[in-house]
């Protein structure tokens, strides 16, 4: 596994500390891997001859290190019951082309092979892989979907490890958690956050109700997801629904959830229920970061100040503890803009996590 005398763990290595530290210089790899510098500097010519790093002079010093953006593009792709969202993007995380349909419960599968090769076909990028964000409990080992309530799935479903005639690779993810791998990998927070979601999607038949809520979060550690012993991690039970801590009305049916469009006390209750389960949450794992993604609802402008407000109540240790929130709307593409993330993250980074480094974008010679 080398290349002249360079280790393919090597590579592997500087390509994804690089990834994860754009402006990185090679003293600071020859530090981080012990490696001597002799050694980063014909590794750096190799990727840089090889597109991988933007050409720069590197007979001078303390030369910033950066990915070129353009030499990978990764879709993403997020199928709901109601809808399905495609997204194709660059290293550093820029949309360059999208597409949507609204296809009713579509069988997965033969959207993947169907709908969705043929607008990887016809975007006009050559994608390298494909990310699948979708809701409920997922393996993407396996590449299978464990179980997803809104698609009525109860046993393992298979789905296919590559799509097309050019097998491009499949990875599966929860749509929940693809956006915090959209934090982690193209925003490089690498610290402890929980990320909440809280969606709700449009009748078309009835413009007065939601044809259906979903809400899920998830947490994140040095640059991981916590799954949970059975990868049903972030799915989030109604507190308010068990009796001994139904009290002043908090606990609201879904059936009810779904009509409070025009119901502001309704649509309040549900608002501070999100925010007591969510601040509640953070603090019982001790995050440094709340990221609340809202749609559907109008939250004005007084939420955070809300969260915050459940947030000191629930602290333990006022003085020590310090929990930034950032509330932001749900837009359109970010979850298949998350599903890109997941991917480049096991391109670059779970492979080097392996004992034995397994790359799909650098090959053994």
């Amino acid at each position: 596994m080398a290349i002249g005398k360079t280790k393919y763990w090597q590579i592997c290595s500087i390509l994804k500390l690089i990834y994860q530290n754009p402006g990185i210089t090679r003293k600071e790899l020859s530090n981080l891997l012990c490696i001597d510098k002799a050694m980063i500097t014909h590794i750096v010519n190799y990727l840089t001859a090889d597109k991988w790093l933007i050409k720069q002079n590197h007979f001078a010093k303390k030369i910033p290190l950066s990915l070129n953006e353009n030499r990978l593009y990764v879709a993403g792709i997020e199928i709901q019951p109601e809808y399905q969202r495609f997204a194709v993007c660059n290293i550093q995380g820029t949309i360059l082309y999208t597409k949507e349909w609204s296809l009713q419960r579509p069988e997965i599968s033969d959207f993947l092979f169907g709908e969705l090769t043929k607008a990887i076909n016809e975007c006009g990028y050559d994608i390298f892989a494909v990310g699948l964000a979708i809701p409920g409990v997922c393996d993407n080992e396996n590449k299978r979907i464990i179980a997803s309530n809104p698609f009525g799935i109860k046993i393992p479903r298979e789905l296919p490890k590559s799509l097309g005639e050019k097998e491009i690779p499949l990875f599966i993810e929860n749509d929940t958690r693809c956006l915090g791998w959209n934090k982690v990998a193209f925003e490089k927070d690498f610290g402890n956050f929980l990320l909440v979601v809280y969606q709700c999607i449009e009748n078309p038949k009835n413009k007065d109700e939601f044809i259906r809520i979903s809400n899920g979060l998830s947490l994140f550690s040095k640059g991981n997801s916590w799954a949970g012993a059975h990868n049903c991690a972030g799915e989030i039970p109604d507190l308010f629904s068990i009796r001994e801590y139904v009290g002043e009305h908090n606990f609201i049916p879904y059936s009810e959830k779904l009509k409070m469009k025009n119901d502001p006390q309704l649509k309040a209750t549900v608002l501070k229920n999100i925010a007591i389960r969510s601040s509640y949450t953070s603090t019982l794992f001790d995050t440094e970061k709340l990221y609340t993604y809202i749609s559907g609802l109008d939250i004005g402008n007084d939420y955070t100040d809300l969260l915050k407000s459940y947030m000191d109540k629930f602290h333990f240790y006022p003085t020590v503890q310090h929990t930034e929130i950032v509330t932001s709307p749900l837009e359109s593409f970010t979850i298949a803009k998350g599903a890109c993330a997941f991917v480049f993250e096991n391109l670059f980074v779970h492979p080097c996590d392996r004992d034995i480094p397994q790359s799909l974008i650098i090959k053994a010679k």
